[in-house]
């Protein structure tokens, strides 16, 4: 899973049951119009208007990741929908861009983009709203201002927020930022609606002088080679595959074959399974690398319960499949990193829901004792054998299911991330038969 990155103010879209865009801010409805849409017309974004849809058709709340395309950029999007008087309100609070690269785009600018290229996005008012590329969430904050983010000192600096201020592009200047310890490269440009209206300004930044780490222990331990560079090369063109066969199966450019329509949708999904791949691998070198240690966030395991219901219940209903989730009261607070925490329930539901019977009901429980707080999974599926409780925790197992498309990494990934977090995964049997997992972590006093 990418990580999303919240926004300053959510971006919000309304659509009705028929599916006509009732209201869009600017950012959504320049993309609704580019995608051929009218201002109150039907919803053009295809991604968006199926959440819309199952929106009005479960009458429930949804959380989760969509990707969708512009002219130039492939746009990944962290949505939450909501019901409001009949309209289905879709709350945009993660907006991740990545820069198209054209077929004709040099080999020597495709390996710049990989190796630790950033791109900042900064609105009208010079505020950064989106982040992409190696290394960037950790210098630059959602809603920092140009100012915040490059320092004021040297000739360059200075002609670079300039540059910004006037809407002029930048070429080949060295700039230095605020929270950072390295120098970068930058080439930056202003963005132009259709109606050639300023909307916004991008950068790419490119390391140039970084500190040098001379730690015997980092010898002994290199740096990452596919999660860093290897699996940005390939999400890049597993993005667009899913972007541009979920238009195909939509429809949305022209009536076609329903079988084709079909084999659209089973290519995107084909290539959102290679994406779990390339993170499952990306998260085993890193838990794998001497050192490797998680945050320590105060987290509310029935809030994180709560979302990936949400986030999942689409995936449920396709096999007619209920999440049942804690309710807010009691709150069970613990103390870990809360993307991994996430990341670790979204696997053990995820797996609930492949291998549970069609009907059936996927339970998340919560409890907390003096040391630990808990958090639960359990379906009505046929189990796992007693012998094989320890063994299914082991790298690239999967008892006996070749064919059942799994990388044979996740729960190995999640008890790992569990116990660096001071916590265990295990797995038992379900009181309703089927299997069990609980993660527990450290407890945090209320």
């Amino acid at each position: 899973m990418s990580g999303s990155i919240a926004l300053v103010q959510p971006i919000l879209v309304d659509v009705a049951a028929d599916g006509r865009l009732v209201r869009a801010d600017g950012p959504a409805l320049r993309l609704h119009l580019m995608a051929g849409g009218e201002e109150h017309g039907q919803l053009a974004i295809p991604a968006l208007a199926a959440l819309a849809s199952a929106t009005h058709k479960f009458r429930m709340r949804f959380a989760r990741t969509v990707k969708v395309a512009d002219e130039d950029e492939d746009i990944e999007l962290w949505i939450e929908t909501e019901i409001i008087d009949s309209i289905a309100r879709l709350k945009i609070i993660g907006w991740r861009t990545n820069k198209k690269i054209d077929e004709g785009t040099a080999r020597e600018e495709l390996l710049d983009r990989i190796d630790g290229m950033i791109e900042l996005l900064f609105n009208q008012q010079l505020l950064l709203v989106s982040v992409s590329g190696d290394g960037g969430n950790n210098c630059f904050c959602i809603g920092q201002s140009a100012d915040e983010i490059f320092t004021s000192d040297g000739d360059d600096n200075i002609k670079m927020r300039e540059a910004l201020l006037q809407r002029l592009p930048i070429r080949n200047g060295i700039v230095s930022v605020v929270s950072g310890d390295c120098q970068y490269a930058i080439t930056g440009f202003p963005k132009h609606d259709r109606q050639n209206l300023f909307i916004g300004y991008a950068c790419q930044l490119r390391p140039i002088a970084q500190v040098q780490i001379t730690d015997s222990a980092n010898q002994d331990n290199p740096a990452p080679l596919f999660g860093l560079h290897l699996g940005a090369a390939l999400r890049q063109p597993l993005g667009r595959i899913i972007a541009n066969a979920e238009t195909i199966g939509s429809k949305l450019q022209g009536p076609i074959r329903d079988s084709y329509a079909t084999y659209a949708k089973d290519i995107a999904d084909a290539a959102r399974h290679l994406v779990t791949i390339v993170d499952d691998l990306g998260d085993l070198e890193a838990i794998e690398r001497t050192g490797f240690s998680t945050a320590n966030d105060a987290i509310e395991l029935g809030d994180i319960a709560r979302r990936v219901a949400g986030l999942l219940a689409l995936k449920a209903a396709d096999h007619s499949i209920s999440i049942l989730a804690p309710s807010a009261v009691p709150p069970v607070p613990a103390t870990a990193e809360f993307r991994r925490v996430l990341q670790i329930l979204i696997n053990l539901v995820t797996n609930a829901i492949y291998y549970a019977p069609d009907g059936t009901r996927v339970t998340i429980a919560i409890s907390q004792d003096s040391d630990f707080a808990k958090i639960s999974v359990s379906d009505q599926g046929s189990g796992v054998l007693e012998a094989d409780r320890e063994k299914i925790f082991n790298k690239f197992e999967r008892l006996g299911r070749p064919n059942d498309g799994g990388s044979g990494l996740g729960l190995y990934i999640s008890r790992r991330l569990a116990r660096a977090m001071r916590g265990d995964l295990i797995l038992e049997a379900a009181e309703q038969g089927g299997a069990k997992f609980t993660l527990t972590l450290p407890a945090r006093p209320n």
